[in-house]
């Protein structure tokens, strides 16, 4: 049981390439005895792992790269896991304070998530996801599987809707500037996903964009390669996201 850690951790990247994280050399090879029983496969031994749960409070971890003077801070962290037995659901909940990201700002971040991990399959499901990025709020649920050998997944994600005009300031974004005030206000997806490091199926999406509804599906084959989509739009408005000074007087509409 690993609680009421408060660490301060700050990760270095020198002006020459040189970190603070990476270790000089790797250790030797654990090379068993001579008529020493074999040791337990790495399934059955971690199958056996059971953790009573991780705490963590008021963390910070900084990270300095002084090769092009970035520097990037998670502030205010906290981190609750359950306890984990294989094969068992366990709560993960994160809180925290991104900087770096947009100057002098600091971004919050969220996530919940009931979680089951198989460790003789490699399966992971999560349940219940709740991911917060305010005033961005993105639910679902996913399962991977085959962790360490041959991965797939498969989900559904729902984003509600939200004004994106808030959210980009904190992610170092200006919002462009449009003909219409209202134009970029109003974001919303919903959209099932499966696939594989090589192929991935989002299908079907819906996305809304203000007064627009797209719908369709996508595919990506990154072994052919091929890229797919089939959409369908009901009423937008092109001019609206022009800049005020480009926008055409006559209007343009498309419509399908």
């Amino acid at each position: 049981d690993c609680s009421g850690w408060y660490p301060r951790v700050h990760l270095l990247t020198l002006a020459d390439g040189r970190n603070n994280w990476e270790t000089a050399s790797e250790p030797a090879d654990n090379v068993p005895e001579s008529g020493a029983a074999p040791p337990p496969t790495g399934n059955d031994r971690l199958a056996a792992i059971t953790l009573g749960g991780i705490s963590l409070a008021d963390a910070r971890i900084s990270y300095e790269n002084r090769m092009d003077n970035t520097h990037y801070l998670l502030d205010e962290l906290n981190l609750e896991v359950g306890a984990f037995s294989n094969g068992k659901p366990f709560d993960v909940e994160l809180h925290t304070r991104i900087g770096g990201i947009a100057p002098d700002r600091t971004t919050e971040l969220g996530l919940g998530a009931e979680m089951v991990f198989d460790l003789h399959t490699g399966n992971l499901q999560v349940r219940q996801l709740e991911i917060m990025l305010p005033p961005a709020k993105l639910n679902g649920e996913m399962t991977l599987q085959g962790l360490g050998g041959d991965l797939s997944f498969q989900g559904k994600l729902d984003l509600a809707r939200f004004n994106p005009r808030e959210l980009l300031p904190n992610l170092g974004v200006e919002a462009p500037a449009t003909t219409d005030k209202n134009a970029l206000t109003e974001i919303s997806a919903r959209f099932s996903f499966q696939g594989t490091p090589d192929r991935i199926q989002i299908s079907p999406f819906h996305l809304g964009l203000d007064k627009t509804t797209l719908e369709g599906d996508f595919l990506w084959n990154g072994k052919l390669p091929e890229i797919s989509l089939n959409l369908a739009v009901d009423t937008l408005d092109l001019d609206a996201y022009l800049p005020p000074t480009t926008a055409s007087g006559d209007g343009f509409r498309c419509a399908h």
